[in-house]
């Protein structure tokens, strides 16, 4: 994976990034580069603004991509549950198997117990903002302009 990243950085005339921590943030910059960008086309597409991203799963356990999300896509990150696919995946079953009577239900579930103060499963929100000038990064690649 280094060398994707390392002829993306020559082609691009962009220096290599000087230690394992910079290729992580290159990967997590373009991926948040990537979600703005399609988020903007959605909207463009729906004719609707969507004000939130909500992040789930393992990668919602780093801070780093919630607050870049946050900053770089200008919107409130909503993050986490981690355990969002099992969750997901309990209640599908649940449902199949006549636990639960319908997807309305399942939804209920997870809103009283992820999202109600009385929550178990844990939910940090990071307001939009512009912070340590990336928007110029995500300006500038020209495959992200429109």
């Amino acid at each position: 994976m280094k060398q994707a990243f390392d002829a993306y950085f020559a082609k691009t005339g962009q220096d290599l990034p000087g230690g394992p921590g910079g290729y992580f943030r290159a990967a997590y910059d373009s991926l948040i580069c990537s979600f703005r960008y399609h988020i903007e086309q959605l909207e463009k597409m729906t004719g609707r603004e969507l004000g939130t991203i909500h992040l789930m799963g393992g990668g919602c356990q780093s801070n780093y991509l919630t607050r870049q999300t946050a900053a770089i896509c200008k919107r409130k990150v909503v993050s986490g549950p981690v355990e969002a696919a099992t969750i997901g995946n309990i209640l599908v079953q649940a449902i199949a198997k006549g636990i639960l009577p319908d997807l309305q239900t399942a939804r209920n579930l997870v809103r009283f117990f992820c999202i109600s103060p009385r929550r178990l499963c844990s939910i940090l929100v990071q307001r939009k903002g512009d912070s340590c000038g990336f928007f110029s990064v995500f300006a500038r690649e020209s495959s992200f302009s429109s």
